[in-house]
């Protein structure tokens, strides 16, 4: 899961600084490019090649800036960088298509309120959880009587009971 964050999505950016973080983020490249030249003269042609090492960046700000505005009927722009393929994609589709792909939005509550005390208790690990998760068990010292937690009835108490906590300031 923690590997997910690794991947990131470009769209397009909402100001020259945004764009310019995301140039400086794919980096540059270096390559050789030849340069020729050739002259004549009354005794002939002559020609030659030099190689450059130019560095270039990846992307340029201009292009996060210019990316479209996704709309309905047009085209959706994207980049991406997937580290675990090694490259950066380019993703360009129909800005509907992607709408198909929605899930409808499901009935789901946001909260589900929990009344019951034990709903809302962490429970003690099974002695097989507790042996793979920890490894072997060591000895324990015996619980003494301040160690002990509250007695309950199980359930929380009223809300109009319950106690108001300010905050720090």
């Amino acid at each position: 899961m923690l590997s997910q964050c690794a991947y990131k999505t470009f769209l397009r950016a909402g100001g020259p600084k945004t764009a310019e973080w995301a140039e400086r983020f794919f980096g540059k490249v270096r390559q050789l490019e030849p340069v020729w030249s050739e002259s004549w003269s009354r005794d002939g042609h002559s020609s030659s090649v030099q190689y450059n090492v130019i560095e270039r960046s990846f992307f340029t700000a201009s292009v996060f800036s210019n990316l479209r505005f996704p709309k309905p009927g047009g085209p959706f722009h994207a980049i991406s960088d997937v580290p675990h393929l090694g490259c950066s994609l380019i993703s360009r589709r129909w800005f509907d298509q992607l709408l198909a792909w929605l899930q409808p939005p499901a009935s789901i509550p946001e909260v589900i309120p929990r009344d019951k005390l034990v709903e809302q208790t962490l429970q003690p690990w099974e002695p097989a959880e507790e042996k793979f998760y920890c490894g072997p068990k060591r000895a324990v010292r015996a619980k003494t009587a301040k160690n002990k937690p509250p007695q309950s009835n199980g359930l929380l108490p009223d809300p109009k009971q319950r106690k108001r906590v300010s905050r720090g300031p």
